[in-house]
């Protein structure tokens, strides 16, 4: 039920957002704030603690990528207000998918990703993709008890930048701000962003009394 909740919330949202009307934009960011307080107030003190964390690394993170970095821009040229509490919300869905997966089954994701990134580095349209995934493959051998909720989350925001960017919610810049290299739009391993997100978390929940 939760993860039915947290999908409907997040994937239905971003296609009502596509839509241009104004209305329905509004009510896309009151429905997300509003699912995410459910969530906290149902949660307990550790709970609640990762979920503000989570909240403010995912503002902070989009300030720096989208307006710092520009990275990557929106539709509207602002970041919307719906999307801070969707990062804290595909959190939530990646850590109770993650407890369902084999204690291997992670590897199935270095596995696949490593000859695709390899191909598209190849070709020269997503250079910017084998330094991603190299942070990826890091997080994955320091982070041994969390490797399955990383596995996860990268394919989870894989399937969501495929689908917003689709949709034209936002969009990747094609050569990098900066650095001479290059991106798909989404790029690959656009995934490892919420990765460092998730480690981001998970440290502060490791310290927490």
């Amino acid at each position: 039920m939760l993860l039915s909740v947290i999908f409907i919330n997040i994937f239905l949202g971003l296609w009502l957002e596509s839509t241009g009307n104004e209305t329905l934009f509004h009510l896309v960011s009151v429905v997300t704030w509003a699912v995410l307080a459910g969530f906290f107030y149902r949660a307990d003190f550790r709970g609640r603690l990762e979920i503000g964390c989570c909240l403010v690394f995912a503002t902070l993170g989009e300030l720096v990528l989208s307006y710092g970095w520009t990275l990557y821009t929106y539709r509207r040229g602002y970041l919307p207000f719906f999307v801070p509490p969707g990062h804290v919300l595909l959190y939530l869905a990646g850590v109770r998918l993650s407890t369902r997966l084999g204690k291997k089954d992670w590897l199935w994701v270095p596995l696949l990703m490593t000859p695709i990134n390899f191909y598209f580095w190849w070709r020269g349209t997503d250079t910017i993709g084998i330094l991603f995934f190299s942070i990826f493959l890091l997080l994955l051998w320091r982070e041994e008890r969390d490797r399955a909720l990383y596995a996860t989350m990268f394919i989870l925001s894989l399937v969501m930048e495929i689908y917003g960017t689709a949709l034209g919610s936002w969009r990747w810049a094609l050569h990098v701000p900066g650095l001479p290299l290059t991106s798909l739009n989404p790029p690959l391993c656009a995934g490892v962003f919420y990765c460092l997100l998730d480690a981001l978390v998970v440290q502060t929940r490791r310290i927490a009394p």
